[in-house]
């Protein structure tokens, strides 16, 4: 008897514990349901943080090598309008620049029949002194490629200096001996016009060179 009383009596309490704990184990089941949510929600949202963040590295570094591209490009760009500026700046100046050369090249020939009249012949003409230095300065300065043919010039030239310095001795000599008013011989000055032929050939070699170069400048 006592040990049905006693086993009745152990059935009541685990009866009595189950139906008291049963809140408890859902509650257990409802947390871990609950844990295991938030886990995969904490999961993915690192994931996409992580995936955001790697996206906007990409793209920083995207930018800053867009940037780059566009400073670089900037440059070359400006580079390149300030070469074609000062190209063109070049050609204009080359332009007036060779006008003037081809205009001190006939002063300095006129002047050598100038300095002959002046001379030889008791002229009084006013003489530009100067033409021919300005000529060879142009010459050296902006248009090295003409140096064979303002040397073709400078070696006539010099012929015709060397003739005329013939033509002034020869007036020395004879107004040394005794002759008032010297008169050039018509010898000295039968090579005149083959010394101004020589004159004319040469400032042609200097004009047909100077319009190849013209022409080269026109079609910058």
């Amino acid at each position: 008897m006592e040990n049905e009383i006693i086993t009745e009596m152990a059935r009541r309490l685990f009866q009595e514990s189950v139906l008291k704990n049963w809140q408890f184990y859902a509650l257990v089941i409802l947390l871990s349901f609950v844990g295991s949510v938030i886990a995969s929600y904490v999961s993915s949202y690192a994931r996409k943080r992580g995936e955001h963040l790697a996206t906007k590295a990409d793209l920083d570094q995207i930018m800053s090598q867009v940037k780059s591209t566009t400073e670089l490009t900037e440059k070359i760009r400006n580079d390149i309008e300030h070469q074609v500026w000062h190209k063109q700046q070049i050609e204009t100046i080359k332009r007036d620049k060779l006008e003037e050369y081809l205009v001190n090249i006939y002063s300095a020939k006129e002047n050598l029949s100038c300095k002959m009249r002046n001379q030889l012949l008791n002229g009084n003409e006013q003489e530009d002194v100067y033409a021919k230095n300005k000529a060879d300065t142009l010459q050296s300065l902006y248009f090295p490629e003409l140096k064979e043919e303002h040397s073709i010039f400078l070696n006539r030239h010099a012929d015709f200096v060397e003739w005329l310095a013939k033509g002034l001795m020869e007036l020395v000599d004879k107004r040394n001996a005794g002759e008032p008013t010297p008169v050039i011989s018509r010898e000295h000055m039968s090579e005149y016009s083959n010394l101004l032929n020589g004159m004319n050939a040469a400032v042609l070699v200097i004009e047909q060179r100077a319009a190849d170069i013209a022409a080269n400048l026109n079609k910058a």
